[in-house]
């Protein structure tokens, strides 16, 4: 199955692109290229990001580095590389069509607000200044935790509820 994206060409001008099999197998084969930065990049789409600049340059510099990813590089490279350019319509939306392919791709992101603890906990997430996991233990999420085939990409952090 494809997914159709708005994207912008060489030319800064909107076209439809589809995202294949091969583009999602080199996301998958390369989820760690982008540790760190999952987060940072949720919240640019949905506007709680005060860095917004230094996460789309962190993206494109990163993507433009991945030598082995043709495929994810022709299709969102230039999102990254002609954002400034874009309409704030259209940023939005590139960026919300490029989390879609992050997340098609299996990448997952823990949208609960909270958890018990269990065993995989101290594993996922730090918690915030120092407080000790309890199992059975409720905490509040305050950052997720994103992972791929249970490795975790990025740690998220919790506190006391």
């Amino acid at each position: 199955m494809r997914a159709k994206a708005q994207q912008q060409d060489g030319q800064g001008n909107a076209s439809q692109v589809e995202h294949d099999a091969p583009a999602r197998e080199e996301l998958k084969q390369n989820p760690d290229s982008f540790s760190g930065i999952y987060e940072a990049l949720f919240g640019v789409a949905n506007g709680t990001s005060i860095r917004e600049n230094e996460v789309i340059s962190e993206w494109k510099t990163r993507m433009s580095y991945l030598n082995n990813c043709p495929n994810i590089q022709k299709h969102w490279l230039p999102l990254f590389e002609n954002y400034e350019s874009l309409s704030p319509g259209q940023q939005k939306k590139g960026i919300s069509d490029f989390l879609s392919f992050i997340f098609s791709a299996g990448i997952k992101r823990d949208d609960r607000s909270q958890l018990i603890v269990d065993k995989k906990t101290q594993f996922q997430y730090y918690a915030l200044n120092g407080e000790e996991f309890t199992a059975g233990g409720t905490m509040k999420i305050m950052l997720p935790c994103w992972t791929f085939d249970g490795t975790i990409l990025e740690k998220g952090m919790l506190t006391s509820p």
